[in-house]
């Protein structure tokens, strides 16, 4: 049986820095998983496409 992974709302709408140790991520799947890891809990989502432009 296959599984079905959905994407989060802001995926490939925004990016995700890591401010402790500057990875950038594009999943937030990612980020939870690096938050996980790593312990790291200062990440910052940068908007890349404002809602505005699909209007």
């Amino acid at each position: 049986m296959e599984e079905i992974t959905y994407m989060h709302p802001d995926d490939l709408k925004a990016v995700w820095i890591c401010h402790e140790c500057h990875k950038v991520f594009v999943f937030h799947s990612d980020v939870d998983d690096h938050k996980g890891l790593s312990g790291h809990k200062m990440v910052e989502k940068v908007t890349l496409i404002s809602p505005e432009t699909f209007a």
